[in-house]
């Protein structure tokens, strides 16, 4: 047997003792799904010749791209245009650095490529869906919804968002996620709008 299909076998076994979780580099274990870290490229960090050569190799094409919401959901699956601002590959930071989410994949192997898509989903999504999809944990989408909702409070637009309620939610400190089957009264209850 191969040293290689040896080492396989050993890191499924630890795998699965661990329920899935993997070993991080301090020895701790993570509840990270997958192994393989996002991994960004400074685009300083690329030397002209490989400017060059990538400009050579793909050169810039018009392609009729979807304008619309409308249009792009009828479109093929997985979404070919990676250079969109919902697509899921990859992440490009306003000083020109870019994120590979999914470093390990190529494009057509992704099983989301449009955050448009998950947003749109009945019944919504749990924070460790969206990791899984975003390739987080579900600690660092908790993080950054927090942020997000604490960014709407303070614009003075959380009211906007579902009547008004969720800001009422988080202002007593009780949220609980909702889904397709639940009632008015369910919602209004967990906000705390009825008297008991």
């Amino acid at each position: 047997m191969s040293g290689s299909s040896e080492a396989r076998k050993i890191e499924a076994r630890e795998e699965e003792r661990c329920g899935g979780c993997v070993e991080s580099q301090g020895g701790r274990k993570s509840r990270r799904k997958r192994q393989v870290r996002a991994r960004t490229v400074a685009i300083k960090q690329m030397r002209k010749d490989e400017l060059r050569l990538g400009a050579i190799l793909y050169p810039p094409r018009e392609v009729a791209r979807p304008r619309t919401r409308g249009e792009c959901r009828c479109m093929e699956r997985p979404c070919p245009f990676v250079g969109c601002k919902y697509h899921l590959y990859l992440d490009v930071s306003p000083r020109g650095g870019i994120k590979f989410n999914f470093p390990d994949l190529e494009v057509w192997e992704l099983q989301e490529t449009c955050a448009l898509d998950v947003a749109e989903r009945p019944g919504g999504v749990t924070l460790e869906e969206v990791g899984a999809i975003m390739n987080l944990t579900r600690e660092r989408i908790r993080q950054l919804e927090a942020m997000g909702l604490q960014r709407l409070q303070e614009a003075g637009l959380l009211d906007l968002i579902d009547g008004g309620r969720l800001a009422r939610a988080a202002s007593t400190g009780r949220r609980r996620r909702r889904s397709a089957g639940d009632g008015e009264d369910d919602w209004a209850r967990a906000a705390g709008d009825e008297e008991d």
